[in-house]
C-alpha cells in the first residue's frame, strides 16, 4: 500500500524536471548516498525547518535530473544512514518516512525520503 504523501512527491518531483531540471527547497535529488554525515544530517534539519517537510529522492542524477534508479543494497544503506542520523545526531530527533518504488526486482526508479519533525521546535 502506497504512503498518501508519495503522489505529493511524484508530483513535486515531475514539476522539478520540466521543462529545465531544478531543484525546490523542499525536494532535493541524489544520484545516491554522500558519505558526509554532517552535510547529511545539515540536508535533514532543513528539510524540517520547511513547514511540511521535504524530500530527498534517490536515483536521480544531477543536473539534468534523470532517472537512474538504485540498487536494493543501496536503498537499505541510505535508509539506514538516514534513520541513525535522524535519531542521535540531531536533537529534538527528526521522523523520516521512506518508500521506495520498484522499477526492477533489484532496481528502485524512485527511493524517497520524507522528513518530518517530531517536536514543534525549530531545529539551529
Amino acid at each position: 500500500m502506497e504512503k498518501h504523501w508519495v503522489n505529493q512527491v511524484r508530483s513535486r518531483f515531475k514539476q522539478s524536471r520540466e521543462p529545465i531540471p531544478h531543484e525546490v527547497n523542499e525536494l532535493d535529488w541524489k544520484s545516491n548516498l554522500s558519505e558526509k554525515s554532517e552535510r547529511l544530517a545539515e540536508h535533514l534539519i532543513a528539510f524540517s525547518n520547511h513547514p511540511g517537510g521535504g524530500f530527498l529522492v534517490f536515483g536521480v542524477t544531477e543536473p539534468n535530473a534523470k532517472l537512474i534508479g538504485i540498487k536494493q543494497e543501496d536503498a537499505t544503506y541510505i535508509v539506514n544512514k538516514l534513520t541513525n542520523l535522524a535519531r542521535d545526531a540531531i536533537q529534538p530527533p527528526l521522523m523520516i518516512l521512506i518508500n521506495l518504488t520498484a522499477l526492477q526486482e533489484s532496481v528502485f526508479e524512485l527511493s524517497v525520503i520524507k522528513v518530518i519533525i517530531k517536536s514543534t521546535q525549530l531545529m539551529n
